[in-house]
């Protein structure tokens, strides 16, 4: 699942997380790959959103003190 969604960003970098980094695409990819245990699939790739999200924030905080200190 995680490959799947990060697939992208071989070339489009770490833009990448405007494509399937939302629940609609989670769900799709979920009953695509996983049709045995989508619901399991669907709930490791919204968490996967989760943590690239909070990833993302955090880096922007932290380059944003960095930046001020200068």
């Amino acid at each position: 699942m995680h490959a799947a969604k990060d697939w992208p960003a071989k070339w489009m970098g770490p833009r990448h997380r405007s494509v399937f980094h939302d629940p609609a695409s989670d769900l799709l990819l979920a009953m695509a790959l996983y049709p045995g245990d989508p619901l399991g699939a669907f709930a490791s790739g919204f968490a996967h959103d989760l943590i690239d999200a909070a990833s993302t924030k955090a880096k922007r905080i932290a380059n944003a003190k960095r930046h001020k200190k200068r």
